[in-house]
């Protein structure tokens, strides 16, 4: 008995699946092209980019607003925390720059309200600075004679600077070019930044610490942003980065052993090596920190209560290596309370405001490269 094939025929199914897509799209025009539409007034393109420009001028006036604020918070951490970084310090001069280069790099029209002219311009400075006539955009052109055009020149020509208590700066402004002499400040050599990652982080590399966007929305006041600052500039001073780049590296002879050994490439234990802090560093770090907050007149007691906001913001989106490797919300908070009233018993006994253990902790600070 002859029968007959039933089965799909792959061909005619797919061309089915094409005709209805083209149906549905079809439709869906047709539903859009039937509703309902307003008689709205036409838009000028100038005025589309006069708003494109407001835009942009209140990006970049919130970004070194931001900027001002890091660098205000971090600069008297940096300052007050100078006798617990060992060597690892260096003279700052009290200067805070940037250029329009820079802040409108994406930018084929950048708005002249936010006030800052061509070159490498002074956005902020501390008082005793200011008081020699060094204001908001002010242009750098030379520091100790050597000449400054672009950001990049003044960073490595600052970088030298800072190595001796003074420099010269030369400047110019409305009465035109001149110069003055800078005294520096003893300051730990970790340079406090604002990443624009909206991510409620902060994060430290050894030689800067980085504060994202997102955390400077999260703080709700400088005592914990400085809090935060406190944190990440103490795991520079106790050497965590130097670590976990250490033990990238051993993890990195694993992966090449076992590569060898079974011919399978694996980044594994590199990747291992290259995750968050232990918990035993995040502790360390929280301690140190509290106490460089602390000596900077900051309010310490403000940590509980932020690291809650912390834990209750980011504990859905954490990854299992930050769980792993931070401690608990509520044994954080209650390490930190422990912290406190030690600082506050050591005010109160007029006994210096040092860490236990921070001699060891400078001593190995020092051995570290400074540069």
């Amino acid at each position: 008995m002859k029968t007959s094939d039933t089965s799909p025929n792959p061909r005619k199914a797919r061309s089915r699946f094409r005709a209805l897509g083209i149906l549905c799209a079809i439709s869906a025009l047709t539903l859009s092209a039937c509703a309902t539409q307003l008689d709205r007034p036409p838009v000028d393109a100038a005025a589309v980019l006069e708003e494109g420009q407001e835009v942009e001028r209140i990006r970049v006036a919130t970004q070194l607003e931001r900027m001002s604020r890091v660098w205000a918070v971090g600069d008297r951490i940096r300052i007050a925390g100078t006798d617990l970084c060992g060597d690892r310090t260096a003279y700052d001069f009290g200067l805070r720059v940037t250029s329009r280069e820079t802040l409108f790099e994406d930018s084929d029209n950048p708005p002249r309200e936010i006030g800052l002219g061509s070159g490498v311009r002074v956005w902020d400075a501390r008082a005793e600075v200011q008081a020699l006539g060094i204001r908001r955009n002010v242009r750098i052109v030379e520091i100790d004679h050597v000449r400054i055009h672009e950001l990049a020149d003044y960073q490595k020509a600052i970088k030298t600077a800072q190595l001796q208590p003074s420099l010269t700066l030369g400047f110019e402004d409305d009465d035109g070019f001149r110069r003055e002499t800078l005294s520096g400040v003893m300051a730990c050599d970790y340079a406090v930044s604002l990443n624009s990652d909206p991510e409620i982080n902060a994060f430290a590399d050894g030689s800067n610490v980085f504060v994202n966007a997102g955390m400077i929305r999260f703080v709700e006041s400088d005592d914990e942003l400085a809090i935060v600052i406190g944190h990440e500039i103490a795991h520079n001073v106790l050497g965590h980065p130097t670590q976990r780049k250490a033990q990238i590296a051993v993890g990195a002879v694993f992966d090449v052993a076992i590569a060898v050994l079974t011919g399978i490439g694996t980044n594994t234990f590199s990747m291992l090596g290259a995750g968050a802090f232990s918990e035993g560093q995040e502790s360390d770090s929280d301690y140190m920190g509290l106490y460089l907050a602390a000596r900077a007149g900051y309010r310490v007691e403000a940590a509980p209560s932020f690291w809650h906001r912390m834990g209750a913001e980011t504990h859905d989106r954490a990854s299992d290596t930050m769980l792993r490797s931070h401690p608990s919300n509520s044994r954080r908070a209650a390490a930190m309370r422990a912290a406190i009233r030690e600082i506050e018993s050591k005010r109160f006994n007029h006994q210096p405001l040092l860490p236990e253990g921070s001699e060891t902790v400078a001593a190995n600070a020092s051995r570290r490269p400074n540069r």
